[in-house]
């Protein structure tokens, strides 16, 4: 499962509350955040970051080893 690259909910609650658990990983997209277009699901492995409070290495990721992959972002209200 991935969450947006911010902190606050539904961030926060997803990692304390599904991360780690029946088999669930939660991990920060923070390269959504390289450019508008860039995919949510990388192409090639990927550095992660330990959380979005502690920016420092937190490992690799290959998203050829995932299975069924989640997003799950704050979408703001609409401006109008």
């Amino acid at each position: 499962m991935f969450t947006d690259p911010i902190g606050g909910p539904p961030a926060d609650a997803i990692f304390a509350y599904l991360n780690e658990r029946s088999g669930i990983r939660v991990y920060e997209a923070w390269w959504t955040t390289i450019a508008p277009d860039h995919p949510i699901l990388p192409r090639a492995p990927v550095e992660l970051v330990k959380s979005q409070y502690e920016r420092v290495p937190g490992g690799m990721l290959d998203p050829r080893q995932l299975g069924r992959v989640y997003y799950v972002r704050r979408v703001p209200a609409s401006v109008e």
